[in-house]
């Protein structure tokens, strides 16, 4: 679930909003890039699924992915029912990444798409690591803004997506920004 947590720090405005805009967009995640879809008889796009599937955030065990993880998603459905049937999360099928990593829905019950009678969709799909700064579907964060408090600093105010806490989100981003600082010397 997401979560909102405010932080008082006594720094810089230069350093508030480095961590700001670290938090936004240089922590990294799993979110589905990749999608090889082999039929789609549903109503929705291809297009438009694939959109969905992405932004349907995942979670995983801390510390487990690197550059090279990739969990396979996947789903083989045709709709034999006489209504409308809709997919939700929890029906693509996750399975173990490389490297072992176990990935689940962060959300499960997210509507995906709707299949009509007779309907079957069958695709597979790859979740890979990556930051926000190369697309929205990739960031830990729902918002990070701060407030100036001039007698006593700026109050950070982290919203998690749920993935990571506030708290692991700071901690992440302050060892990017130490990273960078070390690295530039």
């Amino acid at each position: 679930a997401t979560e909102t947590v405010s932080f008082r720090i006594d720094t810089e405005l230069s350093m508030i909003n480095a961590i700001r805009r670290v938090a936004l967009s240089e922590i990294p995640t799993l979110a589905i890039d990749d999608v090889l879809v082999y039929t789609n008889q549903t109503p929705m796009d291809t297009e438009i699924i694939n959109h969905r599937l992405g932004l349907a955030p995942l979670r995983w065990t801390p510390g487990t992915i690197d550059s090279d993880t990739r969990v396979e998603v996947s789903i083989n459905y045709t709709n034999t029912t006489s209504t409308n049937q809709t997919l939700y999360c929890r029906d693509f099928i996750l399975g173990e990444g490389s490297s072992g990593v176990n990935a689940g829905w962060l959300f499960p019950d997210t509507p995906i798409v709707i299949a009509r009678p007779k309907d079957s969709i069958r695709l597979k799909a790859w979740a890979v690591q990556g930051i926000g700064s190369d697309h929205s579907k990739w960031r830990a964060v729902s918002n990070c803004y701060f407030k100036d408090h001039p007698e006593s600093g700026y109050e950070l105010f982290i919203e998690s997506i749920g993935v990571y806490t506030p708290r692991e989100i700071l901690v992440s981003a302050l060892d990017i920004i130490e990273s960078k600082l070390s690295t530039s010397t």
